[in-house]
C-alpha cells in the first residue's frame, strides 16, 4: 500500500497540491443533464454526484466527459448485470454448464470504472491522495470546541468527581517497588548494539 502523502505545511516539494478543505454546504446547484439513454439508476447517481459537496471540485466544462464516461460505463456494467443475475449459468458449447459470459466483461469494466473513480476522488482513498477533505475537516476549531461543551451539567459532574476522587493507592510492584499511578512508569535501559 502506498504511503500517504505529508501534510501540506510539512512538504518541502511543491508539485503535489492539496485541492484542500471542501465545503460541506452541498454540491453545484446547476448540475448538467444526465444522458437520456442511462437507466433511472444511473440518472440517479448522476444527480447525486453533483449535488454532493465533492461536486464543488469538479469543473463541468473540463471534467464533465471524464464523468460522463465514468458514469456511462457504471450504466453498462448495470445492464451488463441485469443479464447475469437472469442467467449466472448458461449452458456451454459442447451442453456443459458454465458461467455466463458477460462475467470477464463484468470485470473488465470495474477495472475501468475503478480507475476513473480513482482520478475523481470516488472513494475515500482517493480522496486522501488527492488532498480532498471533507464533511467534519472543514470545521474550524472554535466550533470543535463548542460542540465539546455543550453540556455544561456532565463538565460540572466531571469536575465534581475529579475534586472528590481520592488519590491512588500504593501497590508493591515488581523488585519490591512502590507503582503509584501518579508515578511515570520506570524506562528499560537503551541495548547497545
Amino acid at each position: 500500500m502506498p504511503r500517504m502523502p505529508k501534510p501540506k505545511q510539512l512538504r518541502q516539494n511543491t508539485e503535489r497540491r492539496d485541492v484542500g478543505l471542501v465545503a460541506i454546504d452541498g454540491g453545484l446547484s446547476g448540475a448538467p443533464d444526465a444522458t437520456a439513454g442511462w437507466l433511472a439508476v444511473t440518472k440517479a447517481e448522476w444527480v447525486g454526484y453533483w449535488t454532493s459537496p465533492l461536486a464543488q471540485i469538479a469543473l463541468p466544462a473540463v471534467d464533465e466527459s471524464l464523468l460522463r464516461r465514468m458514469f456511462g460505463l457504471r450504466d453498462e456494467r448495470e445492464r451488463m448485470m441485469r443479464v447475469v443475475r437472469r442467467a449466472r449459468i448458461v449452458v456451454g458449447s459442447r451442453g456443459q454448464p458454465r458461467p455466463n459470459p458477460l462475467y470477464p466483461q463484468v470485470q473488465s469494466l470495474d477495472a475501468e470504472i475503478r480507475q476513473l473513480e480513482d482520478r475523481i476522488g470516488g472513494n475515500p482513498r482517493a480522496r486522501l491522495q488527492l488532498g480532498i477533505s471533507l464533511g467534519e475537516a472543514v470545521r474550524s476549531l472554535a466550533d470543535l470546541n463548542a460542540a465539546m461543551d455543550t453540556d455544561a451539567d456532565d463538565a460540572a459532574q466531571a469536575d465534581l468527581l475529579l475534586a472528590f476522587a481520592e488519590p491512588a493507592t500504593p501497590v508493591d510492584g515488581p523488585a519490591g517497588r512502590v507503582v503509584d499511578g501518579g508515578q511515570p512508569r520506570p524506562r528499560p535501559g537503551r541495548r547497545a548494539g
